[in-house]
């Protein structure tokens, strides 16, 4: 029988082992990313004109960064697992809606001034050197707002051993 203080059967029963550095950092990490959800869809709410569903979204996202967070660093192992997986989704989500929700560049086409200005090999070869620019600068926002994401995960991943023995 367990007391409530922490003894089994009169005998001491050890504290785990802190929590490692990588599992803190990704769950304060969550925690603020949570609460940047919270601030971001009630900013969205009051203030812009986004979608009121995208807004309720982003809070309900930020609301359960923080609650998962907090049951996870208790070493509950179901919250921290829930965790990645959220975090995962949100990766994945947020390197497909990066030229949804930036004002990223379009690419180009050849137009018939173009032709007429710079023959048509030269203009194909112009409009193909901007839009390779074009896209490396929009993988590169789209890797950007991917990468706190996967940071988090990796981070609750490597510290994987503190929930090895957790209930």
């Amino acid at each position: 029988m367990t007391a409530p203080w922490g003894r089994a059967n009169n005998r001491h029963v050890p504290k785990p082992p802190p929590l490692s550095s990588a599992t803190l950092a990704g769950l304060l990490g969550s925690a603020v990313a949570g609460a940047t959800f919270i601030g971001l869809g009630a900013y969205g709410f009051v203030a812009t004109g986004l979608p009121g569903l995208f807004c309720f979204v982003l809070v309900v996202i930020g609301a359960l960064g923080l609650a998962l967070a907090a049951l996870a660093q208790q070493r509950r192992r179901a919250p921290w697992a829930y965790l990645i997986a959220m975090w995962s989704v949100v990766a994945f989500c947020a390197f497909f809606t990066a030229p949804q929700v930036m004002a990223l560049d379009k690419l180009q086409q050849v137009t018939v001034e173009l032709e007429l200005t710079h023959g048509r090999a030269k203009a194909a070869d112009l409009v193909s050197d901007a839009n390779l620019k074009i896209r490396a600068i929009n993988l590169g926002m789209c890797l950007l707002l991917t990468a706190p994401f996967v940071a988090l995960c990796v981070g609750l991943v490597r510290g994987r051993r503190d929930y090895e023995q957790a209930v």
